[in-house]
């Protein structure tokens, strides 16, 4: 309780539910240090400054500096993109002695998080551990010096009440370390900034959830070659494995998935249905296996419809049998609603 109590003094300065985040970070801090580390107190301390002036002055909070990096939260998305703007203004118009020009990765990202109802350090506040902090984290840490990188939700909310000649620059998917699936990446274009990086160093591989193969697979190599093919057709929308218990339809599909894993740049994604027995649980457990999160007032296939749309991904729904009705009505809202997704069914 005493807990509790202290973290109220703290709590109204400090965003909680909807919340946008800016984590920074300087890039090649650690040679910098090894080699001039005098020189880098004076620099990394003039980086704070300029950090803490961008950020507060724009209504933002830094609840956590680690080292040179910087975590802070905005009740406001655009507050947000103000403060990574002024920051990359002021770091690439300061006067650097020594170490020459300090350059900062920034990433972005907006969604819901909560207070960890035990403080930190010195009665401090801090976030619980969430997805939403991960996400921000890895977000910026694809980035380059200089670069500001935006997720999807927070590109989202932007994107009609950008500053004046700021754009948005496209980077596509990219499949960040730790996280299963794979991220839209944004980057912020704005004059006075660098606009020209080198490609993102971000895992070229999909994402999947596919087991690992404890045996070898032998004798159904044709098989596996002409359903690649068939998967090669840009109308094949939906496959079906039938046929009876023991034949091995879930171990071809795996298969299949693995040695089509490169043409689906959303992934390939298993869902296994053989433990359900409520076909209401259907749309649930594809969700969660997705990383979808139920959106308050508003129904869960909506949700996972509205991920799906842009992506082109394989959802391998194995052991339909005993769920058909609820896996056929599925399947089909879900390939008119996502044109790029196409799914193999085994039952």
């Amino acid at each position: 309780m005493n807990n509790l109590r202290k973290l109220g003094a703290y709590m109204p300065d400090l965003p909680s539910g909807t919340v946008t985040f800016l984590f920074t970070d300087i890039e090649g801090s650690t040679p910098l240090w090894e080699k001039m580390p005098r020189e880098m107190q004076v620099s990394v301390a003039q980086h704070h400054d300029i950090l803490r002036c961008a950020i507060e002055g724009n209504g933002g909070r830094v609840f956590k500096v680690i080292g040179d990096a910087f975590q802070a939260a905005f009740r406001l998305p655009g507050e947000g993109l103000s403060a990574a703007i002024a920051a990359q203004r002021a770091l690439g118009s300061a006067a650097w002695e020594g170490t020459g020009s300090i350059r900062v990765r920034m990433g972005l990202h907006t969604g819901p998080a909560e207070i960890d109802p035990i403080p930190g350090p010195g009665g401090s506040p801090e976030y619980a551990v969430s997805h939403t902090l991960n996400r921000a984290a890895r977000v910026m840490s694809a980035g380059h010096g200089g670069q500001i990188l935006l997720s999807q939700e927070f590109k989202d909310l932007v994107e009609r009440r950008l500053p004046e000649g700021v754009t948005l620059k496209d980077l596509g998917e990219h499949h960040l370390k730790g996280l299963s699936i794979p991220e839209h990446l944004y980057q912020v274009v704005a004059p006075d900034l660098p606009a020209d990086f080198p490609p993102l160093p971000t895992s070229t591989q999909p994402p999947n959830n596919l087991p690992p193969e404890l045996t070898s697979f032998i004798g159904r190599e044709a098989e596996i070659a002409g359903l690649k093919e068939r998967f090669s057709n840009p109308a094949l929308r939906l496959l079906t494995f039938t046929g009876a218990g023991g034949t091995g339809k879930t171990r071809l599909a795996l298969r299949l998935g693995r040695a089509i894993l490169d043409t689906f740049p959303g992934g390939v994604w298993l869902v296994e249905l053989a433990p359900l027995s409520d076909p209401a649980l259907v749309v649930a457990t594809v969700a969660q296996v997705l990383g979808v999160r139920e959106t308050q007032g508003k129904p869960i296939q909506e949700t996972l419809a509205g991920y799906l749309e842009k992506k082109h991904l394989l959802l391998i729904l194995d052991n339909c049998e005993h769920l058909l009705e609820e896996c056929s009505r599925l399947a089909d809202f879900l390939l008119r609603r996502c044109l790029e997704l196409v799914i193999l069914a085994t039952s």
